[in-house]
């Protein structure tokens, strides 16, 4: 593939902000490096003034020999002494372009100003394998010295609760894992009360069980009721549904998620039979009401009520949400202690993690001189990959150029290929990213590369099919996509 289709001559526009989503195989590295070169045979720039950033060093690796490729073509092809002039700049320089991971521009940005953000110059940029492998020495001396000082301090009472020192461990680990997340959760939840920690540790419930179950109230309410007018409609008198239409108005009314669910059950526990499983025929839904009633509604209700039944409450929770917030402190206390001397060992080795240089680079840019000077120096910035960017990132690219006010913003990827939500990728980033940009430079600035050129076409029509209904109704907060 030599010559760009036309949704990808859309994507080459380089006077306006872009967001670019790119199937899988669609050409998006194509575009990235025909645009690159573009962009500095055009506008005659210093290769300085623009920056690529790739999730992988593979990947980074693929858009540098792309692009040393387009320039070697069009130096066959090109006529114009002056470009050809150009060309032949842009691929003796091409070694000192600014291809590269987000973290190796951030340990570049960190040499530059590491005085400034209180880091020695001599730092070392360790990948995960090391940071890892420091990480698991850290945690696994900790809990050893914790138990060893004393069985009845909290790291002892954690062990008690997770059942081993092993299960602590793997837990603490996987804080780690979503460390800037924790970070900011213990920024946000140092109270003092315990009763007020346990009201939020509710709130957090109420939150995350709207997120899950949607307007699972509100359709199982109209179901139930369905059902039930049915069964009264055919037999007036009958106790079971009586007593449900007498239970439905204080179910409707009830604000109180977990006191809606013990009622729920309460209506769960009369109307079904095998745990929930099915809807009784004896002494209430009969066959002969059954087959007046639609079967994807029975299907569904039935399918509701089972959920109901495996959920577990208790009906005074208020002590256990107490426990569980004071474990959850003693947990994050843990954690701090842990983080703390985690930070130690590195300082001692000079070692920066991926999250360092993140989060240094962040702070320069928090910097005014620091944050004007790099957003003069950068003019053009490509984000490959930018499904799997996070927050912390997003803090990082947007000063560059000054929240969108200036310079040019070009990011590529691909909703449906966010798998890195276990490092803190937010597709929301994508989304957010998409708007603003859209709000910046106007809806034509929110393109698609829709085809994709490694799939036969029999291939792509039958996973099409396959998988139209399973990405049907996605529900975002979970990274799902349509």
């Amino acid at each position: 593939m030599n010559t760009l289709t036309p949704f990808q001559k859309k994507a080459m526009e380089y006077t306006r902000h872009i967001a670019l989503t790119a199937n899988a195989g669609s050409g998006k590295t194509f575009v990235l490096a025909k645009r690159f070169v573009e962009i500095v045979l055009e506008k005659n720039l210093p290769l300085s003034k623009i920056v690529a950033i790739t999730f992988t060093e593979k990947a980074a690796g693929e858009l540098y020999k792309r692009i040393a490729e387009e320039i070697n073509d069009r130096l066959k092809k090109e006529k114009d002494k002056k470009k050809i002039s150009i060309l032949r700049r842009i691929r003796r320089q091409l070694v000192s372009a600014n291809i590269s991971t987000i973290h190796s521009f951030c340990a570049d940005l960190i040499k530059e100003f590491a005085p400034d953000i209180g880091v020695d110059t001599s730092f070392r940029p360790v990948d995960e394998r090391i940071s890892g492998e420091l990480l698991d020495v850290t945690i696994g001396n900790f809990v050893a010295s914790e138990l060893q000082e004393s069985f009845s301090n909290k790291t002892a009472e954690l062990v008690r609760l997770f059942d081993s020192a092993q299960n602590l461990i793997k837990e603490l680990k996987k804080l780690f894992a979503k460390r800037k997340t924790v970070e900011r959760m213990l920024s946000e939840i140092k109270e003092k009360s315990s009763g007020k920690g346990a009201d939020n540790l509710r709130k957090f419930f109420e939150t995350k069980f709207e997120d899950y179950f949607g307007n699972f109230f509100e359709e199982i309410l109209i179901e139930i009721k369905a059902v039930n007018d049915a069964v009264l409609n055919a037999e007036e008198g009958n106790v079971i549904a009586q007593s449900v239409e007498e239970l439905l108005p204080g179910v409707e009314k009830e604000k109180d998620v977990v006191k809606k669910i013990l009622l729920l059950k309460n209506i769960t526990t009369a109307i079904t039979v095998n745990n929930g499983e099915k809807i009784r025929s004896q002494k209430y839904c009969k066959r002969s009401i059954r087959k007046t009633l639609d079967a994807r509604l029975l299907s569904s209700l039935e399918a509701k009520l089972e959920i109901l039944t495996k959920l577990k409450f208790d009906e005074n929770p208020e002590e256990a949400e107490a426990l569980l917030f004071e474990y959850r402190q003693k947990l994050l206390d843990l954690f701090e202690k842990i983080l703390t001397e985690y930070e130690r060992r590195k300082k001692a080795l000079g070692y920066l993690d991926f999250e360092d240089l993140l989060l240094g680079a962040a702070k320069i840019l928090k910097k005014e001189e620091a944050r004007k000077l790099l957003s003069e120096r950068f003019e053009f910035i490509m984000v490959d990959e930018y499904q799997d960017t996070n927050e912390t990132q997003y803090e990082i690219i947007m000063p560059l150029l000054n929240q969108l006010k200036k310079g040019n913003l070009f990011v590529v990827g691909d909703d449906k290929q966010s798998i890195y939500m276990f490092r803190e990728a937010e597709l929301k980033i994508f989304e957010k990213t998409k708007e603003e940009i859209e709000t910046s430079s106007g809806s034509e600035s929110v393109l698609e590369l829709p085809h994709s050129f490694r799939l036969a076409p029999n291939i792509a029509f039958f996973t099409n099919k396959i998988f139209k209904n399973i990405f049907a109704n996605p529900n975002k907060k979970f990274n799902e996509v349509a």
